[in-house]
């Protein structure tokens, strides 16, 4: 899913449905070039630490969606509403974000 290539709601959702939401926490950026990506983290590795790892190519950073909290997975997907507000939110995020500012951390939306 790229925010410059007309991105739509159903991206979104294929992405999140293909997350495992037990399978831990997971963080949702997008990449100076409008990617978005969904990480699970694995190991000792922190949100910040993840942060630290992307710095030179993130954008956005989401709050940490966290491991059994229902926000990620196939049933994730479905919820017309709470993916609605998401998708809304990286499209106006992205485009309030002019190229060479600052990565920022969302965590409302």
């Amino acid at each position: 899913m790229n925010l410059n290539a007309n991105p739509s709601i159903t991206d979104l959702k294929d992405l999140i449905a293909s997350a495992n939401d037990s399978a831990g926490h997971h963080i949702l950026w997008v990449d100076t070039q409008g990617d978005v990506y969904l990480n699970c983290l694995d190991g000792d590795l922190s949100p910040v630490g993840f942060e630290d790892k992307v710095s030179k190519v993130l954008k956005l950073r989401y709050e940490t969606f966290e491991r059994g909290s229902g926000y990620m997975g196939p049933e994730a997907a479905l919820d017309e509403a709470w993916v609605g507000r998401l998708f809304r939110s990286l499209v106006k995020e992205w485009q309030d974000r002019p190229s060479g500012t600052d990565s920022e951390y969302i965590d409302e939306y």
